[in-house]
């Protein structure tokens, strides 16, 4: 808690299992309650391969379209040359697209329990301090019990995390300046 409540911003390196781990959960929930949307940063970690191979797909589509010019002809190679990164490129964003449609998902069916932990002996250590940040927060009564705790955090994450990063990562999983940066 003391951490990110010291922080200035998050910034989360996001992969489709990040949803699926107790701790991670546990700390952007925490770091929601105490600091504001604009200061969490998610990135994911498929967007710089995405964003080369569309840097890289350009560049190809445009060495194919001087070769055709200069040379008018057109050959077999020079279409699977052009081709094969395009569907590179597609292959990526798909994968994106089928993560950015899990998160919903892995929200709406959010429970502690069913949360991934590394060290199963830290979980009671976890749930502890899932518990005092909701009664610090006053989130929940302070004699309330870890379960009532657990719950309540449990209900805050199926509310505010979809939102929360459906803001973050954009409708269609990317900012505005990655298309743009491609285009130019």
């Amino acid at each position: 808690g003391a951490y990110l409540y010291g922080s200035n911003a998050m910034i989360i390196l996001y992969t489709d299992c990040y949803l699926q781990k107790l701790w991670t959960v546990y700390e952007l929930a925490a770091f929601l309650t105490v600091k504001p949307l604009k200061k969490l940063h998610v990135v994911p970690v498929l967007l710089p391969l995405v964003w080369l191979f569309g840097l890289l797909v350009m560049y190809v589509s445009g060495l194919v379209a001087v070769y055709i010019a200069t040379h008018n002809k057109f050959s077999s190679g020079v279409l699977i040359g052009g081709i094969a990164p395009s569907i590179l490129f597609v292959v990526a964003l798909r994968k994106w697209a089928r993560d950015l449609e899990r998160i919903p998902e892995r929200l709406a069916s959010f429970t502690c329990a069913g949360l991934l932990c590394y060290n199963e002996e830290d979980r009671p250590l976890v749930y502890r301090n899932i518990a005092k940040l909701m009664r610090a927060a006053g989130l929940i009564e302070d004699t309330a019990t870890e379960e009532e705790a657990l719950h309540a955090f449990e209900l805050m994450v199926k509310t505010l995390l979809p939102g929360a990063l459906a803001i973050q990562i954009g409708q269609v999983g990317f900012g505005y300046s990655m298309p743009t940066t491609l285009a130019a």
